[in-house]
């Protein structure tokens, strides 16, 4: 027996009906415990059922009466949840209209279900109700794929999987495209490759030279235009440094300024440019084997300005040079203090 009253969700009125009879009205979700479900895959239908049992009392004699009644309805063309999507300076964001057959499905971001959880790690911006589903995926939050990086801009992708509750399969998807453009950003992808774009100024005075490569000299910027250059590389390539910490492992380069003034050159300017991966989501480090993570790394641009060196004094004679002759006395090698560093 269902008491409806101590369940907020459920409706139940009576209805007075102008010639002294009444009735009672009872509303409930599709999603009620006390609503059976079946779907069928082969008609792609889904029916709902309602047993309800109807106890009555016969005055004046007091005897109860029982009438059992079924209440069925029946959904035909039942399709997987599709969203919307639409584009913004800051990400991608998704609309889900609510219906009563989507507790068929599973809405995953890559293979994890899209919860409140996974949306707090990721730092997904997502409201989710009886009607409506909300998500917004910032820029460079997990889940995005990026192509034709250029110094003018690039195509950021998000997808949303549709899978079969029982099975896990896919069922469909929902994929959004757009078109961002950043002055400064990094790249971690899970294949290992770091796409860096950042401001190094190659401006310079009349009689200098200004190049820009990473560690490594012989690797230079795939892109420039001026003021910003755009590199792309393997995370262990172009003189790379590997380090581990607790739970992660970070590849760290630099960007490199130098300055070439009469045949005379030196580093102006320092830019820092790392990728951090959990070390979890590793199957492969680069050693013999391609790289390969389950997830996009961290990436951090640090800038630096080195010093101006300070330029060598030229002492100019005022007199000729004279040669005077020197008696050399013999030397000895002092012995080493305690503070002498071997």
């Amino acid at each position: 027996m269902v008491t409806f009253a101590d369940v907020s969700s459920r409706n139940f009125t009576e209805v007075v009906h102008p010639n002294d009879t009444h009735g009672f009205t009872l509303e409930l979700p599709f999603d009620d415990p006390v609503v059976l479900q079946q779907f069928s895959r082969k008609d792609s239908t889904l029916h709902y059922s309602l047993d309800i049992n109807y106890t009555l009392t016969v005055l004046p004699e007091n005897e109860p009466f029982f009438h059992l009644a079924s209440i069925e309805a029946l959904f035909t063309d039942v399709s997987p949840p599709a969203f919307t999507a639409e584009c913004s300076e800051s990400g991608i964001s998704f609309k889900l209209d609510r219906r009563p057959v989507d507790s068929l499905w599973v809405i995953s971001v890559g293979s994890d279900p899209l919860t409140g959880e996974l949306a707090e790690r990721h730092g997904y911006v997502m409201t989710n109700d009886s009607k409506t589903l909300l998500l917004h995926a910032p820029l460079f939050s997990q889940g995005y794929e990026y192509t034709n990086v250029t110094l003018k801009g690039f195509l950021g992708t998000f997808e949303i999987l549709v899978r079969d509750h029982e099975t896990q399969e896919i069922q469909s998807s929902s994929v959004k495209t757009c078109p961002f453009t950043r002055t400064e950003f990094i790249m971690c992808s899970p294949d290992g490759w770091m796409t860096v774009v950042t401001n190094v100024s190659l401006g310079a005075p009349r009689g200098e030279s200004v190049k820009v490569s990473l560690a490594d000299k012989r690797c230079g910027p795939k892109e420039t235009d001026g003021t910003r250059v755009l590199f792309s590389l393997q995370v262990n390539s172009c003189g790379s440094t590997v380090k581990f910490g607790l739970g992660h492992v970070t590849y760290h380069n630099k960007i490199l300024k130098h300055k070439l003034v009469n045949r005379n050159e030196s580093v102006t300017e320092r830019v820092g440019v790392q990728c951090t991966y959990q070390l979890a989501h590793l199957h492969r480090l680069f050693t013999r084997h391609r790289f390969e993570a389950d997830s996009e790394g961290i990436g951090d641009i640090i800038h630096r300005t080195l010093p101006k060196p300070e330029p060598n004094p030229t002492i100019s004679p005022r007199a000729p040079p004279t040669t005077t002759a020197v008696t050399q006395q013999p030397t000895r090698t002092p012995a080493p203090s305690e503070s002498t560093v071997r």
